[in-house]
């Protein structure tokens, strides 16, 4: 199990598909997530040159006014759909990885930077994930939200932010998510110059897709072609099935 996630900022540029085709085969993805694809006309040809396998399927949400975009892209071989959702703000897909046989919720998360647009989308995930019956959830992407002011560096603070921090905590707590241990760089986000960086961009788990796949934990990619770095989340527990029975010699 292989999720990789990249605010790519358009992705209109052969230099973005070349490097997201070559983190797809470095990093043996299995499922790719990208945020401002800001691009319309896509076709199923397309996700599969990027891929280099015609055995793909893929959602996409259409960028408003060329701004937004939310696409995912899966290998058949991997993972099985069942059903899904789709808004502006995000992606909701249920199926199982085949490898584990067992149901999941995936959501490919682009949040707006406006609080009050920010609250209205984590109360439509907080109703989706009260009516469906699956309790492995991953929720991914760019939440353009912080935890606290250490996930911030080179831009002040006020009182609407400290609100916003607050509503951020609240939602994951409320969806029982969990914020897993976080490999490389500390930020996600920084601006050209390097003076502001935020760490807007994870992946939250629950506890029951830690049970399936113990060990998870988020690695970022150093910063290439977006402001955003790419992340992947991987479990580094292999599964050698049940371990065989020996007789002892006594």
């Amino acid at each position: 199990m292989r999720i990789l996630t990249l605010n790519v900022r358009g992705f209109g540029s052969p230099v973005k598909w070349r490097y997201i085709k070559e983190l797809i085969r470095k990093e043996d993805v299995r499922m790719l997530c990208l945020q401002e694809v800001r691009m319309a006309n896509f076709s199923l040809n397309n996700y599969c040159q990027l891929w280099g396998d015609n055995d793909i399927d893929y959602f996409y949400s259409e960028p408003t006014n060329r701004s937004g975009g939310i696409l995912t892209i899966w290998h058949k071989k991997f993972f099985q759909c069942s059903n899904h959702f789709i808004n502006r703000w995000f992606i909701v897909f249920l199926g199982f990885f085949k490898e584990k046989n067992i149901p999941v919720v995936i959501v490919n998360v682009y949040s707006s930077c406006n609080l009050h647009v920010k609250r209205q989308m984590w109360a439509d995930l907080l109703e989706i994930r009260q009516r469906e019956p699956s309790n492995s959830w991953c929720i991914l992407g760019d939440f353009n939200s912080i935890r606290n002011e250490r996930e911030r560096r080179g831009i002040n603070s006020s009182n609407g932010n400290k609100r916003e921090l607050q509503g951020f905590n609240n939602f994951i707590d409320n969806m029982k998510m969990v914020d897993i241990p976080c490999i490389g760089r500390k930020y996600t986000w920084y601006r050209p110059n390097g003076k502001a960086k935020s760490r807007l961009d994870r992946f939250l788990i629950t506890f029951e897709w830690l049970q399936q796949w113990p060990g998870c934990k988020q690695y970022v990619i150093d910063r290439q072609i977006s402001y955003h770095c790419a992340l992947v989340l991987k479990s580094n527990v292999v599964d050698w099935g049940p371990k065989p029975f020996r007789f002892l010699d006594i």
